[in-house]
Order: structure tokens, then C-alpha cells, then sequence
């Protein structure tokens, strides 16, 4: 069985999910093409490079331990990983086995590639079609579960290198604890629920609120549509997020 890089992971299962390639099918095309003319098709690298990145960040690792990780990761030029890049996975898998807290670790990787995403797509806020995911440009713990998820695809293939296996049930349940100390933190939410007068207050706040947001573009000034993002964000908010909230408990 072939062993790919964490790079051929995620193209195969990008393949599979965005072209709806069978299982083979995207197997085959990850193993005869070449990385560039993968890349064309399935755009991972800026998103991989982020994740070693803040993996490097949390693990203190210079530059040069953070590029063998990337190196590594990408293995350009490879179906599978070679004996080098195994090397660099194993000594990395054991500074990250030090990480206490796995799925803290796993969303400040997340929330890194949501962040940059932000940043580089502040064209889409505005775009005739998607007014009702306005919301997406803000902090991860307000986009919901599935989209705070979304790019674990990109992920989870580097964790495995690095021994970590993610546990999909323990990662939700400590995105609903985040969820609920962000909307306390910012006076979001109490035992009485959200209010979305508040968050349409921090929405308005542009880069104030949320750094990577782009003022200059996208400063909502208008109320009434603050009004309806925080609406937007509030049927991406489950109770059993709200449920973590101080007092709320019964």
C-alpha cells in the first residue's frame, strides 16, 4: 500500500471531495501527477504552510526546523515520503507529544489558516452571492462547527505524521468550551442566551474586534447589516456551545 506524503494525502482527498474523483481514481492521479499540475487543481499549499508554521510557532523551532518541516511535508518531488523525511516527522512527533492540550493545539492551528484566510479573501465579503456568509470573516468561534472544521483536511494528514490522531468527539467538545469562553470574554452571551446587539456593536469595530479584517474594504458601518452578520453567526452558535457558558448551566 502506498504511503503518500501528507501533501498527496490532501490532494487525494481534495480530489475526492471538490471533483468527486472515486477513491482510485484520485489515488492514481495523485501518484502520476506531478506536484504543480496537483497544485492547480487543489490549491493546498498556502494552507499547509500556515499549519507547519504555527506547528513550528508552538513548537519555538527556528526557521531553519520549521522550513525541514515544510520540506518534509511537501516532499515535492515525491509519491511517498523518503527516509529523510520520516526522520524529520519522528524528531517533530516528539516535541509535539509534549503538547498537554491536543485539541487546543489542533484549533490555534485552525484558527491560524482561518485567520489567513480572512486576510487574503477580503474581496468575497462584499461578492454578489455571498451576502449570506458574510460571517465566515469573522473570529473561527463564531463560523460554527463544520466550517471551523472545514480545514482539518488540511491538517490531519501532518498530525498523523506526527503521531497524533484526532479525536473528532473530544475536538468538538472543546470547540463549544472556546466557543463559549470567546462570547463571554466579549460579553457575547450569558445564562440568557446571545445578544446580538453586542456582537452587531464588535462586527462594527472592523479590525478592533477581529485583526485580520479588512477595514478598508469591508468596514461594516451600517447597523442594520451588522444586525443581520450577527444573525448569521447566531445560527452557527448550538446550544451545546451555549451550554458552556458561566451560569448557564441548570
Amino acid at each position: 500500500m502506498t504511503q503518500l506524503t501528507p501533501y498527496r494525502k490532501v490532494a487525494k482527498a481534495a480530489l475526492m471531495r471538490w471533483n468527486e474523483l472515486a477513491d482510485e481514481e484520485a489515488l492514481k492521479a495523485v501518484k502520476e501527477s506531478s506536484f504543480d499540475k496537483l497544485e492547480g487543481q487543489v490549491y493546498a499549499t498556502d494552507s499547509m504552510t500556515t499549519a507547519v508554521k504555527a506547528i513550528g510557532k508552538m513548537l519555538n523551532y527556528s526557521d531553519k526546523k520549521t522550513q525541514a518541516l515544510l520540506d518534509a511535508t511537501f516532499s515535492k518531488e515525491n509519491v511517498e515520503p523518503t527516509k529523510e523525511d520520516l526522520e524529520v516527522f519522528v524528531n517533530v512527533a516528539d516535541d509535539f507529544a509534549k503538547i498537554a492540550n491536543k485539541e487546543d493545539a489542533i484549533f490555534d492551528i485552525l484558527t491560524s489558516i482561518h485567520d489567513g484566510w480572512v486576510a487574503d479573501n477580503a474581496k468575497k465579503f462584499n461578492q454578489e452571492g455571498r451576502e449570506g456568509r458574510r460571517y465566515q470573516h469573522f473570529p473561527i468561534e463564531m463560523i460554527g462547527w463544520e466550517e471551523a472544521t472545514s480545514d482539518l483536511m488540511f491538517v490531519e494528514p501532518i498530525l498523523n505524521y506526527l503521531g497524533v490522531k484526532v479525536d473528532k468527539a473530544k475536538l468538538q467538545e472543546r470547540y463549544y468550551e472556546r466557543v463559549a469562553d470567546f462570547l463571554e470574554a466579549n460579553g457575547f452571551a450569558d445564562e440568557n442566551g446571545l445578544d446580538n446587539d453586542k456582537i452587531a456593536e464588535a462586527i462594527m469595530k472592523g479590525s478592533k474586534f477581529y485583526k485580520p479584517f479588512n477595514d478598508e474594504k469591508n468596514l461594516v458601518t451600517d447597523q442594520k447589516l451588522a444586525l443581520e452578520i450577527a444573525g448569521q453567526m447566531e445560527g452557527k452558535i448550538p446550544q451545546e456551545a451555549l451550554d458552556f457558558v458561566k451560569g448557564s448551566q441548570k
